[in-house]
């Protein structure tokens, strides 16, 4: 590598990792943050081992969308150190995650790189400098633990084809089933590259050894909760209706939060001299799983793999295409995408002053009917927590087993007839839109038995009739 070459490198790195500290800052300070970020946070703090897989008859009606391990950390940490802040733990454990993500991109990048292993450090200050990274990196959503050990899964095959590392990854992707069941998308990313690589005989004994693992998480976990789990994990995704808006929106918020768009050509370079890699192999599987995001309820938290592994993908074409000394594509072309990277770098750095710490709505709503007594039924989670509630209803996902005939609203219903709720807190939009839009029948009741009482921070609350 030229010197003058070398010196862009290093100030490309420098600049994505003042950027990453940045975002780092930025996580650390929102972990102890009081209020909600994300809609999914109130049911992640207060979910219990009692809450998961949960029969779906009576209160808390709550779902448990994904496997077991990262509530019971939760769970495990609120009852060995208790604390005021409902989200510190959710937050904390996701942090602590995607640190690790960007070790083990460091030790795969490097690998892969070759010769300037110095500059291994290129894929996770990529990642970790980006937009997605500011937004998930504290996310209640098990996928950044889930991601861990996929990468660990990946580690343990690139550096070592023996079948000690098929073992060790299979073990690691178990793990990160119990997080998240997307992991299955590693497997069979993992299963092609083997099959693709004719090594047919090490294709067997992973699969083998990973469907045992598979199936003594699931046949108990199936079997303890009623098959409730396996509805949960896999059977409630393939029923909930899809929209190309929501696919739409979330394509759109990944190519304009990310520099995925700097990627792709990286990446199909990468793909295109390397195409038997496993790295490779499973930057195309997951493209195509993440197709799965159009689904209703689902968020561009889905493309987390995909930017991860094209960062990795990318550092290694990057650095090869900057070493070589005839490069495959123009000068003029190569600068551009340069520059473009040094003003999405620049771009990530100033972002952060666009961001405000306002209180949510749900929260401040929530710490004004402390007074109340009697159970309150609201659409989000946060307004009970803060009002020191208990969450009786994440209406999320409910109206889909509603048109399966799988639930049904009556009990709420009949306790909104009743007066049993002290209040009912509603967000002060059409009724047509919102999560509560898909359960008419309680909006109807909620019309009938409650009135207005008043209207604040972007929330209504009803009181019972006299």
């Amino acid at each position: 590598m030229k010197e003058s070459d070398r010196k862009l490198l290093i100030g490309l790195l420098l600049l994505f990792g003042i950027a990453a500290l940045l975002n780092i800052f930025f996580l650390v300070k929102s972990i102890f943050w009081p209020y909600s970020i994300d809609y999914s946070e109130g049911v992640v703090s207060i979910m219990k081992i009692s809450y998961l897989y949960k029969s779906f008859s009576t209160y808390p009606y709550l779902i448990t969308y994904y496997p077991p391990l990262f509530y019971l950390l939760i769970d495990l940490f609120r009852d060995l150190l208790p604390s005021s802040l409902p989200y510190l733990y959710s937050r904390s454990l996701t942090f602590f995650a995607t640190m690790l993500i960007g070790a083990f991109m460091y030790l795969i990048t490097k690998r892969t790189i070759g010769s300037d292993k110095l500059f291994g450090i290129f894929a996770p200050l990529l990642f970790l400098s980006s937009t997605l990274v500011l937004y998930f990196g504290i996310s209640p959503n098990p996928i950044m633990f889930e991601l861990l050990f996929d990468l660990v899964a990946l580690f343990f095959i690139i550096y070592s084809k023996d079948r000690k590392s098929l073992l060790y990854a299979a073990v690691a992707l178990g793990l990160a089933f119990l997080f998240r069941q997307s992991a299955l998308e590693i497997f069979a990313a993992i299963v092609a590259y083997l099959l693709i690589n004719r090594r047919f005989e090490d294709c067997m004994f992973f699969a083998a050894i990973f469907s045992v693992i598979f199936i003594l998480i699931v046949l108990p976990l199936n079997l303890i909760t009623d098959g409730r789990f396996v509805f949960s994990v896999f059977v409630l995704p393939l029923i909930t209706p899809p929209s190309l808006y929501i696919f739409l929106t979330n394509v759109e918020n990944f190519f304009f939060e990310t520099p995925i768009m700097l990627l792709i050509p990286l990446s199909l370079y990468y793909i295109y001299k390397r195409p038997k890699s496993l790295l490779s192999i499973t930057l195309v599987v997951l493209s195509v799983f993440s197709l799965s995001a159009f689904k209703i309820g689902s968020d561009y938290i889905y493309f987390v793999p995909v930017f991860c592994i094209s960062c990795i993908t990318s550092a290694v074409a990057f650095t090869e295409l900057i070493s070589s000394r005839h490069k495959p594509i123009p000068i003029v072309a190569f600068n551009t995408f340069v520059t473009l990277l040094l003003i999405y770098g620049l771009a990530s750095i100033s972002m952060h002053a666009f961001f405000s710490e306002t209180p949510s709505g749900s929260s401040l709503v929530g710490l004004s009917l402390r007074n109340l007594d009697g159970p309150i039924l609201a659409e989000t989670p946060d307004v009970a927590i803060f009002a020191n509630k208990t969450v009786l209803f994440e209406p999320s996902m409910f109206w889909v087993m509603k048109n399966e005939g799988v639930w049904n609203d009556a009990q709420i219903i009949s306790d909104i007839s009743t007066h049993k709720f002290a209040a009912v807190v509603f967000p002060n939009y059409s009724s047509s839109e919102g999560r509560l839009s898909n359960y008419p029948d309680i909006i109807n009741a909620t019309d009938e038995y409650y009135f207005l009482n008043y209207s604040e921070y972007g929330w209504n609350v009803y009181t019972p009739r006299p």
